[in-house]
Parts: C-alpha cells; structure tokens; sequence
C-alpha cells in the first residue's frame, strides 16, 4: 500500500499498486502499518480516520467466488477519487472479477454480475455526460465560426449560385487545377464540399489532359487521368457535359517524339474509359497534333451518344504537309459518331481528304463550319444538298478541283439556311486557277440573313456571270463582300436590291466615288444602313467630303419632334492603305462630324490605317466584339 493524495475535501485513501494487476497477480496481501513507513494520522477530520478497522474486513486472500463489499458512502467518495486518480477499491472489484472470469471460463456469480452491470452503468452514464459536453462545445464552435465567417450560415440555393459565378466562360476553360475551381471547394469545409458535388452544373465542363508529370510512367499517368475522369462525371451526372482534349504540342524537338507516344497512350487510356460514360457527352471537342492519338475511338462502331450535340474536330497539319503514305495508315471509315441522333453542329479542321472518313449525318445538322478544310465546288455543292433539310449556319473554304460540276446542275434549296460564309482559296498544286463560278447556280436561299463572300479576283469571278443568288436573297441584313471579281454597276444593282441591310462590308476594286453618289441621296436607297465598313485601297479612292457624308448620315436619321435626330447610322468604318490619304482626309472629316455629333445618341466615325496583307474579313469580329 502507498498513500495518494485526493482532491481537496476528498480523503486519502490507501490502495494497492495498479501494477501487480497488470502482471496478472490475483491473490494480495495488505501490508501492516509499520510497511507503510509512516503513522496513521490522528485527526477528527474525514482525513484523519484511521481505515486499518475498514481494511481489516477486506480478507488477505482475494477468494475467486467472494467479492469484496463496499457500502453506498464509500463507493461514493472512491467514485470522486477515481478521477485521475489510481485504482480505487470499486475498481479493484471490477479488476478482480474481470482477472477471475478470464482465467477460468464460468457463469458469473449473481455479485460479479452486478458490480459488471454497475461498472457498465457508471461507464455509460460518463459516455453520456462526454457526449454532451461535445455537442455544447460543437454549438460554441459553430456559433464562434458564425461571427467570425457569417457565409457559413448562407442557404445551399444562394452558396450554389456563388459557386457558379467561379467558373470561367466556356471558351477560356483550363485543364483541371486544385487551386482553381471547381476542385478548390471540394478542400474548404464538409459544407462546401457536399455542396461542391451535389451541383452538377460545377462538373459541366472537362479539359484533357492534364499537366504531364515528368517523373510519371506512362501507366501512372494513364491512371491518375482515368482516376480523375471517372470522378469528374459521377458528379456531373445526370447533366451532359463538355469534354476538351487538346495536347500541349512539345516545343523541345528532341522530346517531340517520346512526347507524342506519351499523348497516343494517355489518350488511348482516357477515350477507352470515355466509352462508359458516352451517354453524358453533350458536346466534344477534340483538337490534336497527331489524328493516331484519336484512332481506335474513332473506328468505334454502335457507340451511343444519345446527348451529343457539338462536335469539334480538329487535326491541322503542322508542317502544311501530308504525305499519302501516311494517309493510307488510316483505311477504316470513322464511324463512332454515327449514332449521334441528336448531332446538329459539327466543326471540321482536317488535313487533306481525311473528313471523306468521317461518317456524318448531315441532314440532321443545323450548323456546319468547314472553314478550314478545303473543299471542292463538287464537295461544297453536295454537302449543301445533303444538309439542305435543317442547316442554318455554314462556313466553307471552297477551293480550285476536284470532281467536275454536271450540268446542268441540280437545284439546290436552303429553306432554313440563314447565315452563309463562303471563303475562295487556291488549291495548293494549282496556284491561281480560278474556282467554278457555277459554284452558286440553281442556289436558292430565301431565308438567308447574313452572307461572307471572300477570296481573290483571280480566284474567283463574281462579274459577268447569272446566278439566283440574290434573286432570292432580298431578307439579307449582313453583307461582306472582300477580294472577288464583281463590276460597279452589278454591285450597286445588288445592293438596290436589299432595302433591309443593316451591315454594309466592302474589300473590292470598284470605283468608290459611284458608290459615294449610291449611299447619299436625300432618300436613301439603304434607309436601315448601321454599320458601314469600306476599305479603299487607291490613293484616288476618296468617298466623302464633308457635304456627302453629311447628307448620307442625316439621310438615315429620324427627326423626333423637340428633340435630336435619332441617327441609324451607327458606324462607319474607313480603312486606308495610303497614309497620305488617311491623314489628309481623316482630320477634316473627323471635325466637320464632330460639330453635330448629338452626344452618344450620335454616329461614329473611326478611321484606320492597315497594310497590305489586311483581311476586311478577319478583323471584323475583334471589331464588333
């Protein structure tokens, strides 16, 4: 026995060393005052009461079958000793009894059972008291967090909103980051993160790959990318998503090689686990270096794709050559997006005739952009034909070639065809032959809004030759015409013919004083005219003076009674190739407009000077934006 010192008030008590239980001893014996090595002390105080008479009932053979009793006071005080403090005398039963049905496999007497169950109730009864001082310091906690950060108590609807305004725009979306949405919310809290998964639309958008770990085998990087896809569609399900694949091109040529064989196999490995998830493809964008690293997804057959709506295929040639052996490495028909049903917009950048692969259904499509992919007038003519049904939108590069036209030709009717770009380029081997002008005949587009003709003169020639083209195009609001072969008077004829054009845009070598003396009568023969874009390439081009340009703004203005003119014409564009000309004719037109300029109600004169390899067509957008 040792003497312990309790808690003030409570008092000391001696007990036996917890170490002899631990070396699995069973039988004790007290030992006498002269062993504690010190006297009892002689006190009328709780502290002072002398325990030997208490201790001599406790038998010095702890019997197997008998339990040592303690009364209800006793056991009260043991119980405030026992916290923090060694064995006490209760716990020295529980001890024995535990040690004693342990070494021998018996029933439990009806006394070892009850100081079990009573062990078991003063254990459960602390469990309880722990368990609500948690859920106290739990609700102190959240309050604490509350006034420190009160986005903790925002509603999921509102905390979901927030969370959408983190995404960036469709076309500027990055590979996957943990620092970047939507990953970084998963890493906030339990709040964010429920949230973060629980919103399908956070998951709508995944760009492939991601950044390559030089350190990686390429089995590790097959997984981590296969690893992070299957995660990134469970949370977008049910939602179809938008997939991105676009390989970074290695700028080191010595690491080019080992670099592509690296793309083919993390590409294999991503489309192989794509094909289980095809249902949830909305839309694919898929823009690679080498064709071999799309191969056996594209040869796919019976591949469902139920929400697939956008597609986007892009394997340009980086060198601006393609051998025909390599060609011929790709026999079979690219057949995976032939069970699209719901396909409508399809954007293609192939090099050389590897698109003749590609099985579409084209009747279904409503928008069609080829506009980097040459095409012969044959080609341009037929797919027009096959897609006339529902297409609304396209874009062609039509080129010098390929199989001849029959004549005569068969009409071809757009019924829904409402934005039309048409570009003429020359074939790489015959530099300068010019393009089929029946390119157009038999077309017919009622419907047709916005129209991009462009090329060169001498590829092709719009002048001197019929088509039904603009017969029938009379709903036109956006014309571009820029580099082809078209007279003065069978342009102005043109024109005379749209009395709803809103947007003028003209890139020809046409005499620009007749149509100056075109755009400024007093009744305008343009009356809707906004935007006006003219490039004059002739140090001789001189449109306006300040008279004529002010009678062609105050032609298409509204008088409003008491008020300002309401000007229609919103812009207008001068672009010069001649700097002495830009700089004679800029200033004083630019002042004599500024003096009746009705504040930001009024027109807008913008002049600029460009060098000759200048394209109307491709500056336009960036304009406009």
């Amino acid at each position: 026995m040792r003497w312990r010192s309790g808690t003030p008030g409570v008092p000391r008590i001696m007990c036996l060393d917890c170490s002899h239980a631990s070396q699995g001893i069973t039988n004790f014996s007290f030992p006498t005052s002269i062993e504690l090595g010190q006297p009892m002390m002689d006190s009328s105080s709780i502290e002072s009461l002398d325990c030997r008479s208490e201790l001599q009932t406790v038998p010095s053979k702890v019997d197997s079958a008998a339990v040592p009793e303690v009364d209800d006071e006793s056991a009260e005080i043991l119980s405030l000793c026992g916290h923090g403090q060694p064995l006490s005398v209760f716990e020295m039963q529980v001890t024995s009894v535990t040690q004693d049905l342990e070494s021998h496999i018996i029933r439990p007497s009806d006394t070892q059972s009850a100081v079990l169950h009573k062990a078991i109730s003063a254990n459960s009864r602390e469990l309880a008291l722990l368990r609500a001082r948690i859920s106290e310091l739990e609700a102190k906690t959240a309050h604490f967090n509350y006034l420190l950060s009160p986005v903790r108590t925002l509603p999921a609807e509102l905390l979901a909103k927030i969370f959408l305004h983190l995404l960036p725009p469709m076309d500027k979306w990055d590979r996957p980051k943990a620092m970047d949405a939507p990953l970084v919310l998963c890493h906030v809290c339990r709040t964010w993160r429920q949230t973060s998964l629980q919103l399908s639309e956070l998951w709508k958008v995944l760009a492939f790959p991601m950044r390559i770990r030089e350190n990686e085998s390429p089995k590790a990087e097959v997984h981590r990318h296969v690893k992070l896809l299957r995660f990134w569609l469970r949370n977008a399900a049910p939602r179809p998503i938008f997939f991105y694949f676009r390989p970074k091109q290695n700028s080191s040529p010595a690491e080019s090689q080992g670099h592509q064989r690296l793309m083919i196999t993390i590409a294999h490995g991503v489309f192989n686990a794509l094909i289980r998830y095809s249902s949830q493809l909305g839309a694919l964008n898929l823009h690679v270096t080498d064709i071999a690293q799309l191969e056996k997804f594209l040869v796919l057959r019976d591949l469902p794709l139920p929400s697939l709506k956008i597609l986007k295929l892009r394997a340009p040639c980086q060198d601006g050559k393609w051998e025909q052996a390599e060609e011929a490495a790709f026999p079979k028909d690219w057949t995976v997006f032939a069970n699209a049903p719901n396909l409508s917009s399809v954007t293609l950048n192939l090099y050389t005739s590897l698109h003749h692969r590609l099985v579409l259904r084209y009747s279904q499509l409503t928008s069609l952009d080829m506009g980097s992919l040459k095409v012969s007038v044959f080609e341009f003519r037929e797919i027009i034909q096959m897609a006339s049904a529902r297409l609304r939108k396209g874009v062609f590069l039509v080129t010098h070639g390929g199989r001849a036209l029959p004549s005569p030709n068969q009409p071809i009717h757009c019924q829904r065809l409402t934005d039309l770009t048409v570009s003429f380029k020359a074939a790489t081997f015959t530099a300068g032959a010019p393009v089929d002008s029946r390119v157009f005949q038999g077309c017919d587009f009622p419907r047709l809004q916005r129209l991009t003709l462009a090329g060169h003169p001498t590829i092709f020639s719009w002048s001197g030759h019929s088509h039904r083209l603009f017969q029938t195009t009379t709903s036109l609001l956006r014309l571009l015409l820029s580099g082809i072969n078209v007279s003065t008077p069978e342009l102005l004829d043109l024109l005379s013919l749209l009395s709803g054009l809103e947007y003028l845009s003209i890139d020809l070598n046409i005499d620009v004083t007749q149509l100056s003396e075109f755009l400024t009568p007093v009744h305008s023969r343009l009356p809707c005219l906004r935007i006006l874009n003219l490039v004059l390439r002739k140090s001789a081009d001189i449109p306006f003076d300040e008279t004529s340009f002010d009678i062609m703004a105050r032609s298409r203005a509204l008088p409003l009674p008491g008020k300002p003119f309401k000007f229609r014409l919103r812009i207008v564009r001068l672009f010069f190739y001649d700097r002495r000309l830009w700089l004679r004719l800029s200033s004083p037109l630019v002042s004599h407009y500024v003096q009746w300029e009705t504040g930001p109600t009024g027109p807008q004169l913008q002049t600029y000077l460009v060098e000759q390899s200048f394209l109307l067509s491709s500056c336009l957008p960036e304009l406009e934006a």
